[in-house]
């Protein structure tokens, strides 16, 4: 899931980007989420308490607080999500440098340099490493989603197992586990960019994993064969060839 706000004090063209993001969404399936504010203040709360984006559009002539002034407070506050300006003047350019932008677009916005853009920021965003957090005796961990092959419920204990090649460089985290449910582990990854597939009621799987899906079974990329569940089985390959349509998770 790619979380965008849009910040920009005309309804009309605030209502527009969402538009364009979403439509290029639905033509790329792509699971974006849009927010608009009207004025940074109310974007700053959000960031403030705790919320979390990773494109923002911002306008840069608006009352109370321009954008400039607003993108150097999430600078100033470390928060790492992409800027996209937005405005109908280009004076404002030494100005914005400071603020690390990602792009800028001249008001009309022209649909071909908006789609262009927005999906240059889609491949910055997606490269930039998710992680998985969990407790385990009294001890709080964190493992990049990507190193993960797949979960494996045990009783009242979740093994996660790495892929083939973390696990060689570093033998201590070959088998890491804490206490859970992986029901709650499903929930906690159901916006993550890197797609897990729930193939039995004890497998959780990296998409990214899988060398070959059979209709009973799949094999990892490590040659780990697991099983799918009868009542998966239909569900899994859908899922797998949805997700095999459009090249990547």
């Amino acid at each position: 899931m790619i979380r965008v706000a849009i910040c920009d004090d005309n309804v009309a063209i605030a209502s527009q980007i969402e538009n364009e993001i979403c439509g290029i969404a639905e033509s790329y399936r792509m699971k974006v989420e849009c927010e608009i504010f009207f004025d940074g203040v109310r974007l700053l709360e959000k960031l403030q308490a705790g919320e979390h984006f990773d494109l923002l559009y911002l306008d840069i002539e608006m009352p109370e607080q321009n954008g400039v002034e607003i993108a150097n407070t999430i600078r100033e506050e470390g928060w790492p999500l992409l800027i996209i300006y937005i405005s109908s003047h280009e004076e404002y350019m030494k100005e914005i440098c400071f603020t690390e932008p990602f792009g800028f677009l001249t008001k009309p916005v022209k649909e071909k340099e908006f789609e262009a853009l927005f999906l240059k920021a889609v491949q910055r965003i997606n490269r930039k490493p998710e992680f998985f957090s969990f407790s385990y005796q009294k001890a709080v961990g964190k493992l990049i989603l990507s190193d993960i092959a797949y979960f494996e419920s045990r009783g009242k204990t979740v093994l996660v197992h790495l892929v083939q090649k973390k696990a060689e460089e570093d033998e201590e985290s070959v088998e890491v586990k804490f206490y859970g449910r992986i029901n709650d582990v499903q929930k906690q990854l159901e916006n993550s960019k890197t797609s897990f597939l729930r193939i039995h009621q004890s497998y959780l799987v990296n998409y990214d994993q899988i060398r070959e899906l059979r209709f009973m079974d799949l094999t990892m990329e490590d040659g780990t064969v697991l099983q799918i569940s009868k009542n998966r089985q239909k569900e899994v390959r859908e899922r797998f060839c949805l997700l095999a349509g459009r090249g990547r998770s």
